[in-house]
């Protein structure tokens, strides 16, 4: 019997569990529902509230700013209400609406060039006012009456005409504003820039021999310093050529866009104007250009003719003074100074053969000892120099001078795996 009764109550009860279940889960979703919704009407409408408005004013203006809009027109911020959706939600530019003679309009995002046509017809009669609009429609935020129930609600044009800057009067609009004279970048003008132009390579000081070549050896540094002058005269010329040629085309461009986009007439003389000067200019210079060449023939032909000159007395007369140089034992032994900043300070040669010594120096990076290694021939020699295995160079275009009491030269770095590298460094030793 008890069995029987417990069946007949599951029986019962189990229906109204899944009723219940059921209608929580319903009653469950119908919350979440009218959450979303309480959550999107706040976010639409938020209430009044006069801090929040202020940080959101000050986004909107930054971002109005960001797209190019000139600051009269940030200020329209200014009118919407002090409600953090109205502001936050409003658009991050301003719009012209063009009204014609006959009443129709037609509405579209803001440019200098559309501003400045407009601002031309309204002049000319062609069309009958102009407005520039951040909001067309007034927000309504919490409580406050629809846009089309405001007293400034113009049905023709479909604008709350107090959010918006209405010009009617062609006689009240005054000299056009900078920002609207200044040209677009959609015309293509190229930013006039240096262009790439491979500067000449500074010669390097040719150096005498022998005592009866110095001349020579002045000659040819002479010729030489003259082509590299005019070789850089001749680059600077042609990227100042560069620089108008680019003026000219910008210029063509304006001109061609003035016309399009019916920009005033000043505007096309005063391009017009410059556009002859720099093609004026850029011919003045494409013949300096030439001319400068020329001479440049001229210079590199007696150039070569003093190489040549100086070629000659080296194979004559330098020869002579090697055959005649004091080849006689210990010349350029002893102590000898570096008299440059950087050189290698006290040095020590001992010969080794009949032209050539070694020795040691003390202006060295390291621990590791100085040590060179010079070939004499006459009065000319070359050699190496070393701070261990990790520190190496050479030395080239040595002159030692008759009284065998001073050398001049050149020296560089060949292996550096610490301290500082050396390219056509002077050097100058005195005998002590």
């Amino acid at each position: 019997m008890n069995r029987i009764l417990q069946t007949s109550l599951h029986a019962v009860f189990l229906p109204l569990k899944n009723l219940c279940i059921i209608f929580s889960v319903i009653l469950f979703l119908c919350l979440i529902i009218i959450g979303h919704s309480s959550d999107v009407a706040g976010e639409s409408c938020d209430p009044i509230d006069r801090e929040g408005a202020v940080k959101e004013r000050v986004k909107k203006k930054a971002e109005l700013k960001a797209n190019g809009i000139p600051e009269e027109y940030v200020q329209l911020v200014d009118r919407l209400p002090d409600c953090v959706g109205c502001i936050k939600y409003a658009p991050d530019t301003v719009h012209i609406q063009i009204v014609e003679n006959n009443g129709n309009w037609i509405s579209f995002e803001w440019n200098p060039t559309s501003e400045l046509i407009a601002r031309n017809d309204l002049r000319k009669g062609k069309i009958k006012s102009f407005y520039i609009i951040h909001s067309a429609r007034a927000c309504n935020c919490c409580g406050q009456p629809e846009y089309d129930e405001r007293s400034d609600w113009n049905t023709e044009l479909d604008i709350n005409t107090d959010l918006a800057i209405a010009y009617t009067d062609p006689k009240k609009l005054g000299p056009d504003p900078r920002y609207i004279r200044e040209l677009p970048e959609d015309i293509g003008l190229k930013q006039i820039k240096e262009p790439y132009i491979k500067m000449p390579r500074q010669p390097r000081p040719a150096l005498a021999k022998c005592e009866a070549c110095s001349k020579n050896a002045k000659n040819v540094n002479i010729s030489y310093n003259l082509v590299y002058a005019l070789e850089k005269k001749i680059r600077e010329l042609k990227i100042e050529k560069a620089k108008y040629a680019q003026i000219h085309d910008n210029q063509a461009r304006i001109i061609k866009y003035s016309n399009i986009r019916r920009l005033p007439d000043d505007i096309i003389k005063e391009a017009s104007a410059l556009k002859f000067r720099a093609k004026d200019k850029f011919n003045k210079l494409n013949k300096e250009i030439k001319t400068t060449q020329n001479t440049l023939k001229l210079a590199c032909k007696n150039r070569d003719n003093e190489l040549a000159k100086a070629k000659q007395c080296e194979e004559k007369k330098c020869d002579q003074e090697k055959d005649t140089a004091t080849l006689s034992g210990g010349d350029l032994e002893g102590a000898w100074k570096s008299i440059l900043h950087g050189g290698f300070g006290h040095i020590v040669l001992k010969r080794t053969g009949m032209n050539s010594y070694e020795g040691t120096y003390s202006n060295t990076y390291g621990r590791a000892e100085g040590r060179l290694q010079l070939t004499v021939t006459g009065s000319t020699g070359k050699g190496v120099w070393s701070e261990g295995e990790g520190r190496k160079g050479t030395f080239y275009d040595l002159q030692i001078s008759k009284d065998r009491r001073t050398i001049k030269g050149k020296w560089n770095t060949t292996k550096r795996d610490f301290g500082t590298y050396v390219n056509d460094r002077y050097l100058e030793w005195h005998k002590q």
